[in-house]
Order: C-alpha cells, then structure tokens, then sequence
C-alpha cells in the first residue's frame, strides 16, 4: 500500500486511463478523503501532468458548497497527487439509475448552475461538464467534480481558433468543438445537454452510434408530458451563445418559474426499463400495504390512494416514458414510494429497526446514525429520520463539550473521536478539538505547577512567579479553571499578607516587591484595598517611590531595560504602578521603556537575529512592558518566520520546477523563474534564489544555441530572449543575439541553376 505522509490509504476506489482513486483518511481526524494519484505511465506524459497540476491550480482556489474541494496537493516521489474530499453519493449516472424525483432533477441543474456561476466568477470555465462529473454527497446534494480541463477565460481568450480540442464530444457546444474561444456560456450549454439526457435518456444530437453532434440546426423536442421544460432547453440549447441564458442565476430562475406554476411533473425518471412481471407484482403488494396504511390512519400523513387509482397511475406512468423501473422485485412498488404515492416498504422497516436502535442505550452513535441514514437512503424527505440525525450529531458534540467543561480528557477524546468519524463534516469539529487541545495542554500546566510548588513552596519567590506566568496561561486556555483561579487567589492572598506586614515595618521595597506578586495573582484578591492604604501610609513611601523612579531612570540610561531580571528599569516602574497606580512619571518611564524596547526587537529582525529576537521577545513577556507592544513583537516575530518559511518553500518548488524542465513554463505563474522572482521579492539578496536563477538563464541560453545549432533561428532567439530577462547583464550573451539578428537578415545564397 502506498505511503503518503499525511494520511493513511484504506482502499482502492478506482481506476481510469490516466489516474487511480484512494480512499484515505486524515491523520489529523480521522477524516475520509479521496487521493488522486497519477499512474506511472501518465506521470512521465507531459500533457497527463499539466492536465494534472492545473486542476490542482485552479481548483484549490475553489470553496463552494456544489463544487467538489480540493483539500491538499503534492508529489509521492515522481508522481503528483490530489486530496479532495470524500463523496459518498456516487455520480449522475448511478443517481439515475437508482431513481430521481422530477423535483430533485430540477435541483441537480440548480445546484451545478450554482457551482458554474461560482467558477465563472473566478473566471474560471470548466469545460467538461458531463453525468460523470456530476457527483452526490450523502445528503444528496449535486457537486461538479473534474476541473483536469478547465480554463481561465483570459488565457482562452487568447489562444487561436483551430487549438487543440479538450472535453467531451456529445456534451460540447458549438464553439468549443470548432475550437473558438469559449466562456461560462459554454458550459452552460453542456448542462442543457446533461439536462435533456436526464430528462428522456438520451442526448439531444445523438445520430443514433453515441458521437459526437454532426448539426446543431434541430431543436430538440422533449415528449409531451415534459414540455414544461421546453422553452428553458431551448435557450440553454441554443446555438449562438448570445442567445442562451447569461449565467447560472439566470437558468435558476427559469426552472423556478417551473416549479411556482406548478408545471414539475410528480414522477421519478429512472434509466432502466420496466418488467411486467414487476407491475403485477407490485399491484399485488400496494393492495395489502394500501390496507395497512389506511387502517393505521397514515401517522406521517401520507395520502393512501385505492388500489385502483395507483393501478391506473403506474399504467399511464410507463405508458408516458416517465418511468424508467429496474426489472427487480418490488422494485415498481419503491418507485411509487418514491413519487410520494404510497410508504415506501424498505423505509418503514428501516424506521422500524432504527427507532428500536435509538432506544437501546447500549448502542454506538454510529450504529444509531447509519440507522437513520438508512431510512433517508430509501425515502430522502423522512422528516424523522432526518431529525433524529441532527439530532444525534447536537447531542453528540454536547456530550463532548460536557466532558470538556468537566475536564475529562479522556472522555472527551473519546466522544469526539466517534463523532468525527460519523459526521466528518460537522461545523463544530474544529473548535472541539481546539479545545481538547487546549485542555490537556492546561492540565499538563497544571501538573507541572502543582509538583513545582509542592517541592520549593510558597515562600520560594522565583517558584512562585514563574507559578503565576504558567497559572494565567491555564487561565487564557480555561477562563473558568477552578484550580488556577484557587492557586492564584491562594498567592495573592499570602504575598498581599506580606506586603502588608512589611509596609508596617517601614521595609517598603519588600512591601513594594510582595505586593506586585500579589497584585499580578489576582489584582482584586480579598484585602486589596487594605493593603494599598497600609502601602500608601508608609512614612518613608514617598521617598521609596521617588529613589525607586530616579533607579529606574539610571538603569534606562544604562540600557538595563528589561534585563537582568530584578535590576532593570520595567520592574522599578511595575513596583510603582503597583502601588500608585495614576504615577506619571512611572507610566510614561514604562511607556519609553516598551518603545525601545520595541525598536530594538525590530533591528534585531532587521540584521536576521531571530535566536536574540526571540530571546528578547521572552524577556519583554516575562518583564511586564504590558501586552500591546509584546503583541506587536509577536506579530512581527510570527511574520518574519512566515517570510523566510515562505522564500525556503518558494526555493524547494523552484528546484523541483527546474528539475523537470519547468523554467518558463508550463504557465506563467507555475515555473522556476516565477518562483524564484516571488522569493527574491520576499529576500532580494538571497543566495539560493539568486544561485537557482542564474543557473535558469544558463540552461536557457544553452537550449537556444542548441536551437540555432538546429536551424531553428527563431526559437533559438526568443530562448535567448528569456535568458537575457533573467540576467540581462551577460555581455556575450548580448553580443551572439545581435549576431544571430544580422545573420538572419542576410538573404539565403541562390542557386546556380544546372
């Protein structure tokens, strides 16, 4: 089984010409996805692999709920990979063959407009939309799957008439297979076509051997009882893109006045053909469930019709070529569930045997859910069955939260392992695992501080701050922590104690420096203001204050900012804040200390230091300059390290572009020269991106004499050309393009005729 780091490869899902599909899961959640890997043989195929790396590029910039995500992207060795995510449902054709409601047809064509009217409007034109490309979640909404093909309207538009054509012949429109330039109009176009296959079972140009449309003149013609739906394939359909509808919004729109009026036929289009046998099976059957049902008084409201009248409409169904029944038993009968005419037979057992699931409090959620799932996989509008899943999945992230708040980690991981794996997609997934992180980092705080604390006690001054600094940190990951706020209450408490003791011993630096510890526990700890006043009353107080500001005031000319700790400026100017909080002198001697402070960190990131900024950094937390300008420092310490990860990543790609060939191209912003322009933005003197470059214009310059070599004049001097933009200061590369252009101005000798 292939490796790939990241995720874990459960299975094979398939395999076409050109790639394979694995189901994998997360590491991180346990979450399912799908990993589109390359097969050797397409990943050495030059067009295989641009095919394959743009539907990486264009689709990663794609969020959109009917558009299939693409989570992640990457190479296994030589071989290119997609991770997107998993979709249960199966594609259009499955969906068709199973059975779709006229309405949930008409909701196909809404959500796939949807998804082209987001593409479009990130210029994007997806070019190849086809059943195969329609897939289905498991909550049966419609996803447009497959952008191998797709374009950007700018790069399209400026390609010539007669460029290679790409998608799929009997789904293409009129200009796409000229090999015009096309736009979002085009796609729409292939949705028409999508439309009317899903509609009669065929397509609309079929010559009768499945190629491609020889004429678009015909309009084509929907059967009788489907003519609702003409005028809006008519348009979709037409052949100048003028004509058609503008965007997906447009088409909505139409299919919406459908549906007001009241115009959707009440029946399921299905793609298989209908057995008499079924039918008279099926007759049989409805009469005894039709019975059944009326004796029971129909509980979730359904209309029970006699057996005469379903008869009748099941006859005129097939008769019309609204249903397409798969020759199996009962099947007939599960058609008509489906149409809302009678219960359908599976989902009442379904609810059955998931209702006596729900009250069995033994059982698993996942047992419970799939249960329910079940019954929406028969009947999709069971109002129950759908209620009691989200209901499931609320209870289960309460029970989760519950636990967390209760501090049960274990619990808590325990819960939310199981509802990551039944409701992967749940929105609250990521805040509950944050705060599962959160708690075990607190609790492993927690441990350390209380070992600490009982091996050097609480008469240990450097024990007791650095138990503050890891207390508050619980504190920012748990605001309602009982055990820290306890811990910080029992400290401020005894150090405020102390303070005031020593203030009534006249040892107002050892009150000072009791006091700040207690302050920075728990600034309103009980006898706060007691202690404050006994501190303020000190005979010798003021001038306490005052030798303290003039000590703070030499250490800032000294340098002694924040450092060493216990003889710096930052903590002078705490101890008098802490006692006189309004001081001015202190606050602005604190505020001028923060600025240098901050200038500082700044000439350190300037010169490259990161170790010292970072240093510094922790200093400035611990020394209390306050919590903007370390903030500030954070920011711009967080940015600097996004910077040189982003010119190192920039590099690796460019060397892995430069590996291949890709100096230039295959695109404009996917090449070596691209990458490594975007890291010297970033590092204008970096080494590496200058080496790499460099090497680029070499290989250029060599790849265009090997050109002139070959009498290839013209390709020889636009390779130079590109050589030349990349270091335009090689002289003798200058010199060989001017004797190259004068070469190629001199007329060819002629020849002597014999």
């Amino acid at each position: 089984m292939i490796d790939l780091p990241g995720y874990r490869i459960q299975r094979s899902l398939g395999e076409g010409g050109s790639a394979h599909i694995y189901l994998g899961l997360q590491h991180a959640f346990g979450r399912p996805v799908a990993i589109k890997m390359l097969r050797p043989a397409a990943a050495r195929d030059a067009l295989f692999r641009e095919r394959f790396l743009r539907e990486a590029e264009i689709a990663k910039d794609l969020d959109h709920p009917n558009i299939v995500r693409v989570i992640d992207a990457g190479w296994h060795g030589d071989t290119p990979y997609l991770v997107m995510e998993y979709v249960r449902g199966g594609d259009l054709h499955r969906n068709l063959a199973a059975g779709l409601h006229m309405q949930n047809v008409v909701m196909v064509v809404k959500e796939i407009a949807a998804a082209l009217d987001y593409a479009h409007g990130k210029g994007v034109v997806h070019q190849d939309v086809k059943p195969e490309n329609i897939l289905f979640n498991e909550q049966g909404t419609a996803l447009l799957s497959d952008f191998g093909i797709a374009t950007l309207v700018s790069e399209r538009a400026a390609s010539a008439p007669g460029d290679r054509v790409a998608g799929t012949r009997p789904y293409m429109s009129p200009e796409q297979l000229d090999g015009c330039a096309v736009d979002g109009r085009s796609d729409l176009f292939s949705l028409g076509v999508v439309f009317y296959r899903m509609l009669t079972g065929r397509l609309p140009y079929d010559d009768g051997d499945g190629s491609a449309p020889t004429t678009y003149l015909r309009e084509p013609l929907l059967p009788l009882h489907l003519s609702a739906f003409q005028s809006v394939l008519r348009k979709l359909l037409a052949t100048s893109p003028a004509k058609r509808h503008q965007s997906g919004a447009e088409l909505s729109a139409a299919l919406d006045r459908v549906r007001i009026a009241g115009l959707v036929p009440d029946a399921v289009v299905k793609t298989d053909a209908v057995a008499t046998a079924e039918i008279e099976t099926a007759i049989a059957s409805l009469g005894r469930q039709g019975d059944r049902q009326a004796a029971a008084g129909s509980a979730r409201g359904r209309r029970v019709l006699p057996l005469s009248v379903l008869a009748g409409l099941l006859v005129a169904a097939v008769g019309a070529g609204t249903w397409y029944v798969a020759a199996r038993p009962g099947g007939v009968a599960r058609i008509l569930a489906q149409a809302g005419l009678v219960e359908h037979p599976d989902a009442v057992r379904a609810w059955q045997d998931a209702q006596a699931l729900a009250a069995d409090p033994n059982q698993r959620l996942a047992v419970v859910v799939a249960a329910h799932r079940r019954v929406l996989g028969y009947e999709a509008g069971h109002a129950g069955a759908a209620a009691a899943v989200a209901a499931a999945a609320e209870r289960s992230a309460q029970d989760v939260s519950t636990a967390l708040d209760a501090g049960d980690s274990g619990l808590a991981e325990a819960k939310l392992t199981e509802l990551a794996e039944v409701f992967p997609a749940d929105p609250a997934l990521t805040a509950l695992f944050d705060r599962l992180t959160d708690l075990r980092h607190a609790q492993r705080l927690l441990t350390d501080t209380e070992r600490l604390l009982a091996s050097s006690g609480l008469d240990d001054v450097r024990a007791v701050e650095a138990a503050i600094v890891t207390y508050k940190e619980v504190l920012r990951l748990m605001p309602d922590n009982a055990v820290a706020l306890q811990a910080l209450n029992e400290i401020a408490v005894r150090y405020g104690a102390l303070a005031e003791r020593d203030a009534r011993a006249q040892n107002v630096a050892a009150a000072l420096a009791n006091f700040d510890r207690a302050f920075a526990a728990n600034p309103q700890f009980a006898g706060v203001q007691t202690v404050r006043a006994t501190l303020s009353e000190a005979e010798a107080l003021l001038a306490e204050i005052n030798a303290v500001l003039q000590q703070a005031a030499q250490l800032r000319q000294r340098g002694a900012l924040i450092d060493p700790p216990g003889e710096n400026a930052a903590e002078l100017y705490r101890l008098v804040l802490a006692t006189k909080p309004e001081d001015a002198l202190a606050v602005q001697g604190l505020s001028e200390v923060s600025a240098q402070v901050l200038t500082n960190f700044r000439d350190l990131l300037d010169q490259g230091r990161l170790a010292d900024a970072a240093s510094l950094l922790d200093r400035a937390a611990a020394s209390g300059i306050g919590e903007t300008p370390v903030r500030e420092m954070q920011t711009r310490y967080d940015d600097e390290l996004a910077r040189i990860a982003a010119v190192k990543t920039l590099i690796v790609q460019a060397e892995a572009l430069y590996a291949v060939g890709y100096i230039t191209g295959p695109v404009r912003q996917d090449n070596a020269i691209a990458r490594l322009r975007e890291a010297l933005r970033l590092d204008p003197n970096n080494p590496d991106a200058l080496r790499l470059l460099s090497l680029a214009a070499t290989r250029l310059a060599s790849a265009a004499q090997d050109a002139y070599s070959a009498g290839l004049a013209e390709d020889a001097l636009r390779y130079l050309d590109l050589a030349l933009t990349v270091t335009p200061s090689i002289g003798r590369w200058q010199e060989l393009r001017e004797q190259w252009q004068a070469d190629m101005k001199e007329p060819a000798p002629r020849q002597t005729p014999r």
